[in-house]
């Protein structure tokens, strides 16, 4: 899907090539099980989960499925789960597909088996209380039992692992400020009475026709994030999107597992500030494909509110932060995902996964009153704005390869940026830096008419020599590409005029309604996270 919004006559196109290609698939049945548990006995409690599968589940309702089941918290027990996968696999036959969606706690446990210690997985399900039976952890040997007789039957078993086991962040944070929200992984009681195989096994890699997309690595965490003004987890955001069209690169009415995977880890990546790292494990023999629903996402993206933790202070505080009040909610819930963590007795502001967001440390900025916190606002309206644009869109913005993974970037370092999928010929270039202020990259005057309309294979040549450095603000800052079938001088105009200025909500409001404006669009946002040397 190129943009978000078609044309009558480009959705009915599309709609009967979608028919067909879904009739020429019949043959192939898919069954999916949705899970997902916000609350557990003996664990913390989650705020996105339950939201993942109702998205999920909404999305997957409107696609040509043999079966479909969704089960949240208590329900989603150990037997019901189990039961539900067992009974997929034995009606399946080859070429059909399981799909298998979990978002929740993941548990890790360091084991001693045959006199050495091996490490097992676990979905940590939501009633694991005494006696402490092994009936609500579900090991990753009772799933690969699973996978491997699908895959033996020649059923494709896609599992969707928006969970964590152990371990800490990727990236260092901030000692004032810390982190807001929930981390989806939770150590299980040592009394707890683990299911484990008889004898150790040697961890091999997934069964040929197994396709495993998780949020991280068995090693880190997951965290949970504010999207679209909501809790969640990135993974199951983006594979819900995914269905709905944004992952259909070659526009066939169907997403493959390439597909998904290239859609899925740069807007993970980007959306968890460069924390969240997904990882896929493929079969010698995956080549399921999944249908889409073919259309735009189920409603426009708008401006939300910023989320603001208010760190260290008392009740009431909320209460007085006057006209910020009007673009923001204040939060004493550390808990909760926030934006933005603001630690007022130090001055001292972070993004709600703990980065600070530095100016030159000389300049010894401080954020005090609320009146200072207005454009970083600002900016994080437009940033949640312009990622949620985002997520309906293929187009994807990327840094060199060897830059893609790297957590950090310091300042002085040069960078060569290049886009993929972009279908349309009008590019807009600029940033959102930590501060709240606009940085006009594409086009600009001095471009001259060249600017307005660019070959497809190319970026503005001061790009594509490596020319943009790693510079003051640092912190957590957006590269955006918006890419269009036309002129638009409004936004050109608007970016134009408040270059390098702390942008304003009426600013917010126009760029977001100009994007909202277009048809046939995409944008791509890269998140950068810089500090100094």
């Amino acid at each position: 899907m190129r943009g978000i919004a078609r044309k009558a006559a480009a959705c009915l196109i599309a709609l009967t090539g979608f028919v067909a290609a879904i009739g020429a698939a019949s043959a192939a049945d898919i069954r999916a099980l949705v899970v997902g548990i916000d609350v557990y006995e003996g664990a913390p409690r989650l705020y996105g989960a339950v939201e993942d599968a109702h998205d999920v589940h909404g999305v997957l309702s409107q696609l040509p499925l043999t079966e479909l089941s969704m089960l949240l918290n208590e329900e989603a027990s150990r037997a019901h789960i189990l039961e539900t996968l067992d009974r997929y696999v034995d009606e399946s036959r080859e070429g059909d597909v399981v799909l298998f969606t979990y978002s929740g706690h993941g548990s890790r446990k360091h084991v001693r088996r045959d006199g050495e210690f091996v490490d097992y997985e676990f979905l940590h399900l939501s009633n694991l209380a005494p006696p402490r039976e092994p009936t609500e952890l579900i090991s990753d040997t009772r799933l690969r039992e699973i996978q491997d007789r699908a895959s033996a039957a020649g059923v494709e078993f896609v599992f969707i692992a928006d969970n964590c086991h152990a371990g800490g962040l990727s990236r260092s944070i901030s000692k004032i400020c810390g982190a807001t929200g929930q981390v989806r992984s939770f150590t299980p009681p040592a009394d707890v009475v683990v299911e484990l195989p008889k004898k150790k096994e040697v961890q091999q890699s997934v069964a040929a026709r197994v396709s495993l997309f998780a949020g991280v690595a068995a090693d880190k965490r997951v965290p949970e994030v504010a999207i679209g003004g909501r809790d969640r987890g990135a993974l199951s955001f983006y594979f819900a999107r995914a269905l709905e069209g944004a992952a259909d690169i070659d526009e066939d009415g169907f997403v493959s597992g390439q597909e998904l995977w290239d859609y899925l880890a740069p807007n993970i990546i980007a959306t968890t500030h460069r924390r969240q790292f997904p990882v896929r494990s493929v079969g010698a023999d995956s080549s399921f494909r999944l249908p889409i629903i073919g259309t735009a996402l189920s409603s426009r993206p708008t401006l939300h509110k910023a989320r603001v933790f208010l760190a260290s202070a008392e009740e009431g505080e909320a209460a007085k932060m006057g006209d910020l009040g009007r673009w923001a909610e204040f939060s004493l819930d550390r808990s909760v995902p926030a934006d933005l963590i603001w630690h007022r007795p130090t001055g001292t502001l972070c993004s709600g996964l703990g980065d600070a967001l530095y100016v030159d440390p000389r300049s010894k900025r401080e954020f005090r009153q609320p009146s200072e916190l207005s454009e970083v606002v600002q900016g994080i309206r437009l940033s949640n704005f312009l990622t949620e644009v985002a997520a309906s869109s293929n187009m994807t913005l990327l840094a060199d390869d060897a830059l893609n993974t790297s957590e950090r970037w310091t300042d002085g370092l040069r960078v060569r940026f290049r886009l993929e999928n972009r279908h349309y010929p009008h590019l807009f270039l600029f940033g959102i830096s930590s501060l709240g202020t606009i940085e006009h990259m594409f086009p600009m005057a001095t471009f001259g008419d060249d600017s307005e309309f660019l070959p497809l294979d190319r970026l503005p040549s001061f790009m594509t020599n490596g020319d943009v450095e790693v510079v003051a603000p640092f912190g957590v800052s957006k590269l955006v590409a918006v890419a269009s079938d036309r002129p638009m001088p409004r936004l050109e105009t608007l970016l134009a005029d408040n270059h390098k200025r702390p942008l304003k909500a009426a600013t917010v409001e126009d760029i977001a309604d100009v994007i909202s404006q277009v048809d046939a669009l995409q944008v791509a946002v890269f998140t950068v996270v810089t500090s100094q040397r």
